[in-house]
């Protein structure tokens, strides 16, 4: 039950984290542009909208219960990746508001940082947790034995 709760606990914070970045596209393509990647403005246009759909879409799978390492791992691999922008904005001295959840917080305020580093550990934590863990409830467990 509790690797039931945790599972559902994850998908929470990425669906809501995926809407609140396509209710705000706009937002979210600014802030992409705020971490002053060499990127194309096409790729980022592309980004605004990739990632808060595979954040709605796994989150949406870990509900369901279907799928549930790959949708876990996935998660967890954006972790990653979000946290190494943020150490790379950190090495470079910028200030960027945390585009995490569109222009709503959850725990952290401010420029990306510290506690956003600490919250996406936890995270991240539990991502692999779930996708290691949390097989017994899962619809495509005789698929992924």
């Amino acid at each position: 039950m509790t690797g039931r709760l945790l599972r559902i606990l994850l998908a929470a914070v990425f669906v809501w984290s995926g809407l609140s970045k396509l209710i705000d596209p706009i937002f979210f393509f600014i802030a992409l542009d705020a971490f002053g990647l060499p990127l194309p403005v096409g790729l980022l246009r592309y980004l605004t909208f990739f990632i808060p759909w595979v954040e709605v879409s796994a989150g949406s799978l870990l509900v369901l219960g279907v799928w549930i390492r790959p949708a876990a791992w996935v998660l967890a691999s954006l972790l990653i990746a979000f946290s190494l922008a943020i150490v790379s904005l950190r090495l470079r001295g910028l200030d960027v508001n945390c585009p995490c959840f569109g222009s709503s917080e959850l725990i952290c305020r401010g420029p990306l940082g510290n506690c956003h580093l600490i919250r996406n550990a936890s995270l991240l934590a539990l991502a692999i947790g779930v996708a290691i863990l949390d097989r017994r409830h899962a619809l495509d467990r005789s698929q992924s034995s």
